[in-house]
Formats: C-alpha cells, structure tokens, sequence
C-alpha cells in the first residue's frame, strides 16, 4: 500500500488555494473596469475666436489708418455686431443648430469669443449664421446676456435691436475730421452667411477663428464714399437704400481663418 506524502500534499493544496486567489482577483478587476469604464463622448464643445480685421490688417481703434475702396481714411472708436442661430451642416446633409445669440465687442476681449455646446460627433461641410438678431428676439423675450440692452444695442421694441455699429472718424475731400455714425439694423436687414468648414467633431473640444473684414462692408458690391454719406441710423424711411446696400456688402466678410 502507497501512503501519500503530506508534504506533497500541502504544496499541492497551496498552489490551488493561490490558484483561486488569482481567478478571484482577476475577476474582480474585470468587474471593476466594466463599472469605471467612461463612454465615449458623443459630442463636443466648439469654441469660437473673433478678429476683427480690414483687409487683414489687425484693426487698432481709434486710430486714422484704415482707407476704403473710395479712398476715404478712417478710424473705429466703437465695432460691435451680433451673431446669432449657428447651424452646422454635416456631409450626410443633417444639421445641428444652436439657438445662440453673440454680441461681438471690439474692445473687449472677452466678448470676441463664446462657445457652441454640445455639437454631436460628425463631419461638417459648411456653418450658417445670422449677423443680427432674427424676428424670435428682436420684439420680445428675456433682456439678458449679450440681449441686456446695457450694451447700447437695442433701440426699442417696436424697432428692435442694432444689428451692426460702427462709430469712428474719417478725413472728408476738404481734409476735416468729421464723425462716422453706421447703426445697421432693423428685422429687413438681418444677413444670412455660410461659411465652408471642414471640421471633424468626435467628442474633443474644437476651436474655429473666424475673421471679419470691416473693409469688405464698404467695397462690394457697392462701392461706398463717407463723403456726404457718414450718417445713418437705418430705421428712417429714407434710409432703405443704404440698408440694402450694406447688406449686400456684408455677404463674404466673415471667413474662417483656422481650425483647431
């Protein structure tokens, strides 16, 4: 008769009993990746820099540098505008749109950036934006944020809001400084721009400079001349046919310079 070995046998009983502490371990940490495991991110933030330009220069306040397509020379003390309800087309023709207003300050750096939360994950083609304030907001709603009339944008309800300022100086034909004063506004001049992108969204932050060109608004179509022509406030009778020129020109003057 054989008689077992209790050595043997206690080694063998070790190695098991560290057997089962591995699958247990092993098992538990599988457990625990399933409960820790984040999903992955179907949407992202995009983050939007302004800069205002004139024909690419950077533009400086307050200083006489700047010359139109008529030769007028000129200065910007005050540049605000607002955009507002961006869509992003994506290459398989959805859209996403936010439902956002942007007052854009000069000035202040503070309002030459703002954020489009939560586009979902997908290629973008084009974007497309008001530069104004469109008929939901101008006669009503909550005055608050960019919307506060403290910020010198609203005339009044039954006229609704400055959609585009531009307050400054220019040199006229006799070589006296004289006063520039451009309130656009009023619901028949909100513009429709659409920008090409190419934009990947994929659950990480992106960021889009995007430019604007002060000059593009005095050139084309419609050549404008400051001389005789430095006052308007857009919401006389007489002023429809300025309105409707400058809107034209507004057409091309945002591009998008870089996308991060």
């Amino acid at each position: 008769m054989i008689q077992s070995n209790p050595v043997s046998k206690s080694i063998i009983n070790s190695f098991l009993l560290i057997g089962l502490c591995l699958l247990l371990i092993s098992s538990c940490k599988s457990d625990d990746e399933e409960v820790n495991q984040v999903p992955a991110a179907t949407s992202a933030d995009i983050v939007f820099n302004i800069s205002n330009t004139v024909d690419g220069a950077t533009l400086i306040s307050d200083t006489l540098a700047y010359t139109n397509a008529s030769g007028n020379v000129y200065s910007v003390s005050v540049l605000k505008y607002y955009l507002s309800n961006f869509v992003f087309i994506a290459d398989d023709g959805s859209e996403f749109y936010a439902p956002n207003y942007e007052l854009i300050i000069e000035s202040d750096a503070s309002y030459k950036t703002f954020v489009i939360d939560n586009v979902p994950n997908g290629n973008y083609t084009s974007m497309r934006f008001f530069m104004g304030v469109d008929s939901t907001r101008n006669f009503s709603g909550a005055l608050t944020g960019d919307l506060d009339p403290v910020h010198g944008m609203l005339w009044d309800w039954n006229t609704g809001y400055l959609y585009f300022m531009h307050e400054g100086e220019f040199i006229d034909s006799t070589g006296a400084i004289l006063p520039i004063t451009f309130h656009y506004g009023t619901l028949k001049s909100l513009v429709t721009e659409e920008i090409p992108i190419s934009i990947k969204v994929s659950g990480k932050q992106r960021t889009i400079e995007l430019s604007f060109n002060l000059n593009k608004v005095y050139a084309s179509p419609n050549q404008m001349n400051f001389n005789g022509d430095n006052f308007h406030q857009s919401t006389g009778p007489g002023e429809n046919g300025w309105v409707q020129l400058i809107k034209q020109n507004f057409q091309g003057a945002f591009s998008v310079t870089a996308i991060d």
